[in-house]
């Protein structure tokens, strides 16, 4: 690799590699086979809506986007899938019944 590099570099234009010759260096083609083979992979799966998963079902339940809370006291919520990356944004409102 180290060659082809130098010689790509060469001052003088016709002792520069063509094309073809640099496709066909072995590094430069295990190098094409792992940039296809990532293309190949879709970039993202898309998101996965998380489900809340509640201490007190009775106190709190979920109404699509929206946790709604029942009572004044502490509940804890866990979400499957865990949520290990990416953004996350909670909003909290307290609306008096």
């Amino acid at each position: 690799m180290k060659e082809l590099i130098e010689s790509m570099l060469d001052p003088i234009s016709s002792k520069r590699p063509t094309t073809k010759n640099i496709l066909e260096n072995e590094s430069i083609k295990i190098c094409l086979k792992i940039q296809e083979d990532k293309e190949k992979i879709p970039s993202s799966i898309g998101p996965i809506p998380p489900v809340a998963i509640f201490d007190q079902p009775n106190k709190v339940h979920q109404d699509e986007s929206k946790i709604i809370k029942l009572c004044d006291k502490g509940s804890f919520i866990a979400f499957n899938p865990k949520i290990s990356n990416g953004i996350v944004r909670f909003e909290g409102k307290q609306i008096q019944v």
